[in-house]
C-alpha cells in the first residue's frame, strides 16, 4: 500500500557519487515537500544545502552537484505535467543556474520511483546511469557512446536498452565543456535543458546519459477530483485562443506576433519587412512542416518536425525547431531562409548546445570582424561574414570540439571580451554572463525579465508572455485588485 505521504511525491531521492561509484536511495524529507514548490523549488533548496559556505566553488569541480528535480504533479494523470528542472552552479555565469525541459523523461523517472536525482563527484571514464523501476540503479560503461551526437546517442541507447526507455544525454559540446552545452532528452518528443550550461556540468563529470525505464501512473490522494480537474484543464487548454496556432506552428507563431522586433547582424538594425517575409509561416506549413510531436498528455503538441525537399539542403529533415532558433541562427547572423535555419538548428541540436548563447557569441564576433577589431589571423583564417551559412556551420562544429576560434566562442561573453580585447565590449550583450533570449529593446516586458533574472538574462522566471502578446485580460488577473492595464 502506498502511504498518503507519497501521493504525488514518490518519497525518494537518488544520490549518485561518480567518484566512488556509490549509489544510495534517501527519503525525501517531509519539510521539503511542505515548504518548497515543485522540482525547481526543492532543487534550489537541495543545492543550497550542498554548497553553502563554499562561495568559491568551481562549477567544473567534482564538488559541484548536479540535481534533477521532478515535481509532485509530474507522472500523474494531470495534462502536460511533464517538466523537470536541472540545477547546479552554472559554468556560464558562475552563479546559481537551473534549466527546464519537457517531453517524457520526467514521466519515466517518476514512474521509476524518484523525485530527485543528485549527481556528485566525477568518473574517471564515461559512464551512464541506468534507472529501472523495481531494479537497483547502476552505473554502466558509456565509452562507446562518448563522441556521439545527441540523436546518435539516443539511437544507440534504444538498441542497447529498448524502445521503452527515455534518456537525458549530452553531445560533443557537453563532453568538451562548452560553457553553454545543454542536455537533450526524450524520444517521442525531444526536450532540451538549454540555458545555463547544465550539459557542461554533465560533461565535467564524465556522465554521458541518464537512462530511465518506468511504467504506470503516479498515484493521487483524490483520484476522482484529480480526474475532474484534469478534464477541466484539458478542455480549457484544448479550446484556448492560442491553442490552434501553437499546435499548428509551435513557438514559431511568435514570428507573426513579435518577429518584426527581431534584430539583424548582432542587433545593429531591426529586421526589414522584406527580410521578415522570407520567414513566412504559411510557407513553413505548405512547404516544410513534416508533422509534430507532443509532451505527455498535452492537448497542444507544439514541437514541429520539418523536411527540405529541394535546394542546397535537399533530403534533410529533423525536429525541435523553435522561435529561439529563428532569432539566433537566422536574422541575428544575417540568414533569411527556412532551409538554412533548419540545417543550422539541427547541427546545434545534435552537438548539444544552447542556440541562444551561441548565436549571440558568434554575432558579437562577426560584428568585431566587420569593424576590424578581429582579423582572419585571430579566427584561424575564417572570415566571419554576415549570412555565410557554411561559416556558421563550421563555427558550430568548432565550438562543439573547442577547436581553433571555436575555443573562444565556447566561453561566455565576458570571457570573450577578455580574450578579444576591450574594444569588443560594446558589441557583447548579456546579463550576468548569460545572453538575451528575446529582443529586449522593442519588447519591454522581456527587457525587464532579462535584466533582473536571478540566473542571468532570463525569460522564464518572470511572467512576460501575457504582456508580450498583448493579453491585458490575463495581466489584470495576474496583478489582481482590479488593476487596469493601459499599455503592454
Amino acid at each position: 500500500m502506498t502511504s498518503k505521504k507519497s501521493y504525488g511525491w514518490r518519497g525518494k531521492i537518488l544520490e549518485v557519487d561518480l567518484t566512488s561509484a556509490k549509489i544510495e536511495e534517501k527519503e525525501l524529507p517531509e519539510n521539503l515537500k511542505r515548504d518548497y514548490i515543485g522540482g525547481s523549488g526543492l532543487n534550489a533548496r537541495l543545492f543550497y544545502d550542498l554548497v553553502k559556505g563554499n562561495s568559491t566553488l568551481d562549477p567544473l569541480s567534482p564538488e559541484n552537484p548536479l540535481i534533477f528535480g521532478f515535481g509532485p504533479v509530474v507522472g500523474t494523470a494531470f495534462p502536460s505535467a511533464t517538466r523537470f528542472t536541472v540545477t547546479a552552479k552554472s559554468p556560464l555565469t558562475r552563479i546559481f543556474g537551473d534549466s527546464n525541459a519537457g517531453g517524457y523523461f520526467a514521466i519515466k523517472t517518476k514512474q521509476a520511483g524518484y523525485d530527485h536525482i543528485i549527481v556528485k563527484g566525477r568518473s574517471t571514464k564515461p559512464v551512464a546511469l541506468l534507472v529501472e523501476k523495481g531494479k537497483k540503479p547502476q552505473l554502466i560503461d558509456a565509452v562507446s557512446l562518448w563522441g556521439l551526437d545527441t540523436y546518435e546517442t539516443d539511437e544507440e541507447i534504444e538498441k542497447l536498452y529498448g524502445k521503452d526507455c527515455e534518456s537525458a544525454r549530452i553531445g560533443p559540446a557537453g563532453e568538451n565543456l562548452v560553457r553553454y552545452a545543454n542536455i537533450f532528452s526524450g524520444r517521442k518528443r525531444v526536450g532540451a535543458n538549454g540555458r545555463a550550461g547544465m550539459g557542461c556540468i554533465m560533461g565535467s563529470k564524465k556522465l554521458k546519459a541518464i537512462i530511465v525505464k518506468g511504467e504506470g501512473t503516479v498515484p493521487a490522494a483524490r483520484p476522482k477530483q484529480l480526474s475532474e480537474l484534469s478534464k477541466k484543464y484539458r478542455e480549457i487548454w484544448g479550446k484556448g485562443p492560442g491553442t490552434a496556432a501553437n499546435s499548428e506552428y509551435g513557438t514559431l507563431i511568435l514570428i507573426a506576433q513579435i518577429g518584426a522586433e527581431v534584430g539583424v547582424n548582432n542587433d545593429q538594425k531591426k529586421i526589414s519587412p522584406e527580410q521578415l517575409e522570407s520567414y513566412d509561416l504559411e510557407k513553413f506549413l505548405s512547404t516544410y512542416k513534416d508533422g509534430k510531436t507532443a509532451c505527455s498528455r498535452c492537448p497542444v503538441g507544439c514541437s514541429q518536425k520539418w523536411k527540405v525537399e529541394e535546394g542546397k539542403f535537399k533530403g534533410e529533415r529533423g525536429d525541435k525547431i523553435e522561435f529561439g532558433h529563428y532569432i539566433h541562427l537566422g536574422p541575428l547572423l544575417g540568414i533569411f531562409d527556412f532551409p538554412t535555419l533548419f540545417h543550422l538548428a539541427d547541427i546545434t541540436n545534435r552537438m548539444g548546445m544552447d542556440c541562444t548563447q551561441f548565436g549571440w557569441n558568434l554575432s558579437m564576433a562577426m560584428e568585431c570582424f566587420q569593424r576590424g577589431i578581429l582579423g582572419s589571423e585571430a579566427t584561424g583564417g575564417v572570415e566571419l561574414n554576415w549570412g555565410d551559412d557554411e561559416m556558421v556551420a563550421q563555427m558550430i562544429m568548432s565550438v562543439a570540439k573547442r577547436e581553433g576560434f571555436g575555443n573562444i566562442l565556447a566561453e561566455s561573453i565576458p570571457e570573450m571580451i577578455q580574450k578579444i580585447g576591450p574594444e569588443s565590449k560594446p558589441y557583447g550583450f548579456h546579463t550576468k554572463g548569460m545572453t538575451f533570449p528575446y529582443n529586449r529593446k522593442g519588447v519591454l516586458p522581456m527587457s525587464l525579465a532579462s535584466s533582473v533574472g536571478a540566473r542571468g538574462a532570463d525569460h522564464m522566471k518572470g511572467h512576460p508572455f501575457s504582456a508580450l502578446v498583448g493579453s491585458r485580460e490575463m495581466l489584470e488577473r495576474i496583478l489582481s485588485g482590479g488593476m487596469k492595464i493601459t499599455r503592454c
